[in-house]
């Protein structure tokens, strides 16, 4: 599972230090670290059990990274005219080390399949006909949804600025919007986070 922070925290792989498990012939085997960073003891027992999702055993116990909670958040969406548009922009933000927390591409068929959706009455929809609705576009278009955190509201709004400077300055995107409130921010997501359900429709 990945999960849209893995672009900063990474996959649950990598958020896994140990874990207990229990194997087909019913033995409880027991692998990881509890503090060590480095370690040169074998094989990488603890990703091979993540990365199998149960088939090669029962996961019984983990032991998983914490990280901080954010102090400030501002989440910011916008469209391009190409998939590839929307790909060398992240790729520049990632050159330029923006610390972004979250980062999810949507394209054509996946936006029209979300709208489709909300002309079902079922959500919101993606041309501008709510004000709870992620960027507006007539015609369905390549969408990059962003999130940025920090320990100061300055260093957040310095995040986002670069980064749409990097979006609509270097690659022409569109309808450029970012929101600080938490329900404004659930807002501009929502045609990622009802994905799935927009599929089904």
């Amino acid at each position: 599972a990945s999960g849209t922070t893995a672009v900063k925290y990474g996959t649950m792989r990598e958020n896994i230090l140990g874990l207990e498990c229990v194997l087909p012939d019913g033995t409880i085997a027991s692998c990881g670290t509890k503090g060590a960073l480095k370690s040169s003891a074998g094989y990488d027992l603890t990703s091979l059990m993540t990365g199998s999702e149960g088939t090669l055993g029962v996961i019984t116990n983990i032991m998983v990274k914490l990280h901080p909670i954010p102090e400030h958040v501002m989440a910011a969406v916008c469209t391009f005219d190409t998939l590839h548009k929307a790909a060398e922009a992240v790729a520049t933000m990632r050159m330029c080390s923006i610390p972004v927390e979250r980062c999810e591409l949507l394209d054509e068929s996946s936006v029209a399949a979300f709208n489709r959706y909300a002309n079902s009455g079922k959500s919101s929809h993606m041309d501008g006909e709510s004000e709870s609705s992620s960027p507006s576009s007539p015609v369905p278009k390549p969408s990059l949804f962003l999130e940025f955190t920090g320990s100061s509201q300055a260093a957040v709004r310095e995040q986002v600025e670069l980064t749409e400077s990097i979006c609509v300055d270097d690659f022409g995107a569109s309808n450029f919007q970012y929101k600080q409130d938490e329900e404004e921010r659930k807002a501009l997501w929502v045609a990622r986070h009802k994905l799935y359900y927009a599929s089904l429709a």
